[in-house]
């Protein structure tokens, strides 16, 4: 559904992946604007490539339907958007 909603947006997905490990494998070999983190990654948390954007300054924002108190303080001023999201939400967000 997000990768609908970001092209309906004008957006051009690269990649849409469901786990960590390759998420952090395909963050260091593609170069893309923009990044849409859901927080939880099939129980794993998306922090370790958060840390991996900040740092090299790709701006990003997390996705969850979950409580964000386990949220590394580093981290918590960056964009949330909560689920269920709408269009509108996530264009604004």
């Amino acid at each position: 559904d997000i990768e609908n909603m970001l092209e309906q947006l004008g957006c051009q997905v690269v990649a849409s992946v469901p786990r960590l490990l390759k998420a952090l494998a395909v963050a260091s070999s593609l170069d893309f604007d923009l990044a849409v983190l859901d927080i939880n990654l099939a129980g794993e948390v998306v922090y370790p490539l958060a840390f991996r954007l900040a740092q090299r300054g790709t701006p990003f924002l997390f996705t969850t339907g979950y409580s964000t108190s386990s949220l590394p303080s580093e981290l918590s001023e960056r964009p949330l958007l909560r689920k269920p999201m709408t269009l509108a939400n996530l264009k604004k967000t």
